[in-house]
């Protein structure tokens, strides 16, 4: 469990932000490791919705703000989901070009020092077939026909 003093808890609300990936971070290190000392939420105006802000203490007293604004950050974060009094790692590894469209984008790798490895969330894993729909609202015709063209029934004719 990591205490930190009345000061640490100030220099930890005014750590230095962390992003090697942008022009303002030059010189910064690809690579911050330390203590999780807070875990908070930040919006974000591009992303119109929340990302994380993650605080790490350096083993040199360092405090290091890193905020989820980068897509592939924000998932590699959530994937390994640090908590505080764990010792995490966040990593730039470089641009990358996406595949689609040929734009480079900042990619990261996390990790999390664990004596108990997490469990995997299989809720974050999406559906692989989407529920059919029907056209119309039901009309009291016990068969109703989806958008690929099928018939439902709905078991109004079942006897019980």
């Amino acid at each position: 469990m990591t205490t930190l003093t009345i000061d640490d808890q100030h220099d930890a609300r005014s750590a230095k932000p962390w992003f090697p990936y942008r022009k303002e971070g030059a010189g910064q290190p690809d690579t911050v490791t330390g203590v999780v000392v807070a875990i908070d939420s930040v919006f974000s105006d591009y992303h119109e919705g929340s990302r994380l802000k993650v605080v790490l203490r350096a083993d040199d007293g360092a405090f290091w703000d890193v905020r989820t604004y980068p897509t592939r950050l924000h998932d590699e974060l959530l994937a390994v989901r640090p908590q505080i009094g764990e010792v995490a790692s966040v990593r730039f590894t470089g641009m990358r070009e996406r595949k689609k469209d040929g734009k480079e984008y900042p990619d990261f790798s996390v990790a999390v020092e664990r004596d108990t490895p997490a469990a995997f969330d299989y809720g974050r894993v999406g559906a692989t077939v989407a529920p059919k729909r029907l056209d119309a609202p039901f009309d009291g015709d016990p068969v109703a026909s989806t958008a690929d063209g099928a018939t439902v029934d709905d078991g109004s004719d079942i006897p019980y």
